[in-house]
């Protein structure tokens, strides 16, 4: 009797000292570092190409490259003496430049097959160019004028924004879209005015 309660005693014993080496489970945090949640969402990137001033060139405002006509010959017209004759680019059919007070001006013929996205788009397309927004179809009346030129209907386009104006003429022929823009600094372009008009008007289709 006295051996099976000295047993029951070192047994209970053993119990309990195992029962003092069991270990608590470690807990591990999941917090994530300071400043972690500033990389969930990636920030997108903005050419910084795209909030510089848009180039004058017709090619830079939307417009297909490979739409740009440069084959056949140009109409015949009558550039003023005063207008110097720059180097034709991949881009333009013929280009100008001509002095002004407030600075120089700069000319360019442009040709595209079609209507290139009609007049709206034409004329907003420019507005943009120059910073002014874009303009609903009856609000471009006022700064639109018809013309005939030799026979061949045209439009004339004036526009003034906050740093540059154009001053152009569309011509359709043979399914082609004929564009003879001005664009400089406000007085310049208007010193310009009546010598690019009249360059305008000695335009001849063949």
């Amino acid at each position: 009797m006295i051996m099976i309660r000295s047993f029951a005693y070192l047994l209970a014993g053993l119990l309990l000292a195992g029962c003092g080496d069991k270990k608590e489970p470690e807990v591990y945090s999941t917090q994530k570092p300071a400043g972690q949640e500033a990389l969930q969402e990636p920030v997108p990137f903005v050419d910084p190409t795209l909030l510089s001033t848009p180039p004058r060139d017709m090619i830079a405002q939307g417009l297909d490259p490979e739409a740009i006509n440069l084959a056949g010959e140009n109409p015949d017209w009558e550039a003023p003496d005063s207008w110097e004759t720059a180097p034709r680019t991949s881009v333009r059919r013929a280009s100008f430049t001509a002095q002004g007070s407030d600075g120089p001006v700069d000319i360019a013929v442009t040709s595209f097959p079609g209507d290139v996205g009609g007049l709206v788009s034409n004329v907003n397309r420019w507005r943009s160019q120059i910073g002014l927004p874009a303009a609903v179809p009856s609000a471009l009346e006022e700064s639109i004028e018809r013309l005939t030129v030799h026979g061949n209907s045209a439009t004339l386009v004036r526009l003034t924004g906050p740093q540059q104006s154009t001053l152009a003429a569309i011509f359709e022929h043979a399914d082609q879209s004929w564009f003879f823009k001005m664009t400089g600094p406000p007085a310049s372009v208007e010193e310009q005015a009546t010598a690019f008009i009249a360059f305008v008007q000695s335009i001849r289709f063949p």
